[in-house]
């Protein structure tokens, strides 16, 4: 999970071959990343633990190359916003008194 999430973050490099590229284009994007977080999360991985991966991204000087790059901490704010909207959604969806309606 942390190297899908850092990949993600990342982003790809200005000199991607075409097959980088097709792959961003297929497994890349933001819906495919939050599926495969809440797939982790279903199988063994915990929520305190992708908490504690953004925070880890955010502070530790490990990753200085992605706190210095704009892009990357807006990729990573809009993940942990997409993550926890969707995590929400999915508890109220549980809750049989709530009637979710969708257009």
């Amino acid at each position: 999970m942390e190297k899908l999430i850092i990949r993600y973050v990342t982003g790809l490099p200005a000199d991607a071959s075409n097959w980088q590229k097709r792959m961003n284009k297929k497994y890349g994007k933001q819906p495919n990343i939050i599926k495969n977080i809440k797939y982790d999360i279903k199988h063994g991985a915990n929520k305190t633990q992708v908490l504690a991966l953004f925070s880890r991204i955010r502070e530790e000087s490990f990753f200085q190359y992605l706190q210095i790059n704009k892009e990357s901490m807006d990729r990573l704010d809009n993940l942990e916003r997409e993550l926890h909207k969707s995590q929400h959604i999915d508890s109220l969806r549980r809750d049989p008194g709530i009637v979710i309606t969708t257009k």
